[in-house]
């Protein structure tokens, strides 16, 4: 596994920033990530609990719209067969 961690650094010329990085198990060469953890976010795809939640109910609706439109098809044929049916007794 590898660690974000935020990193209080200097400017030569004076001053400081608190960059977030990206550190590997040996902790060698740690990869900067920047100011913000969006930056992390957006490179590594990290969804947040909302975000989840709102993706796993539209593929559930995705499913449940393809299962209705599934059982209607099914009920129309249904139907125009057995209307088929009555018009040949007759």
């Amino acid at each position: 596994g590898r660690l974000v961690v935020q990193k209080h650094k200097y400017f030569f010329g004076g001053g400081s920033y608190d960059w977030y990085w990206l550190v590997g198990p040996d902790g060698e060469n740690p990869k900067p990530l920047g100011e913000d953890a969006r930056n992390f976010n957006a490179a590594f795809q990290v969804e947040n609990s909302l975000t989840r939640i709102c993706r796993l109910l539209a593929k559930a609706l995705k499913k449940l719209v393809h299962q209705f439109l599934f059982l209607f098809f099914v009920l129309v044929v249904v139907d125009q067969f057995f209307v088929v049916q009555l018009f040949e007794e007759f």
